[in-house]
């Protein structure tokens, strides 16, 4: 029978740490809002003219509130306040997901696109950043001899 592995104890945060994670944290909890937002306002628009999208517009809505729920959750669990900005945002989400679907379809999915690929620009830079921090306290701690 295999030995259970002890607990590993977590080593608390640095300052650094903390405000990084309070930061991608708001920032993605702010994306995944405008994301919902956007959809919720492109589906009206864009499945009165082409109702064969209705069930791809719903899903698409669906995955970004599941991300939304995500973040929200990691919000309270980490005590990281939501962006102040949330009001403003939503609007503009809404009138960015409303104004686009007005033009039509093509103009919606650009946006939508458009959207998505800056969100996964922005994880590249956080995993980057992440990844700065990480190399850098393995450094200090051999630096160090911890």
């Amino acid at each position: 029978m295999p030995t259970p592995t002890p607990p590993r104890h977590r080593k608390p945060l640095t300052q650094e740490q903390k405000d990084f994670l309070s930061s991608a944290l708001r920032v993605n909890h702010a994306g995944e809002l405008a994301a919902v937002l956007i959809y919720r306002a492109q589906a009206p628009v864009v499945v009165a003219k082409e109702p064969q999208l209705r069930s791809l517009m719903q899903h698409m809505h669906d995955q970004e509130a599941g991300h939304f729920r995500t973040f929200t959750a990691m919000l309270a669990k980490h005590r990281v306040r939501p962006t102040a900005l949330y009001p403003l945002w939503s609007v503009m989400s809404t009138a960015l997901g409303w104004g686009t679907a007005m033009m039509g379809k093509e103009a919606a999915m650009a946006c939508t696109e458009a959207v998505e690929t800056e969100i996964g620009n922005h994880y590249n830079d956080q995993i980057r950043g992440l990844l700065e921090i990480i190399h850098y306290g393995e450094f200090v701690t051999k630096s160090l001899n911890i």
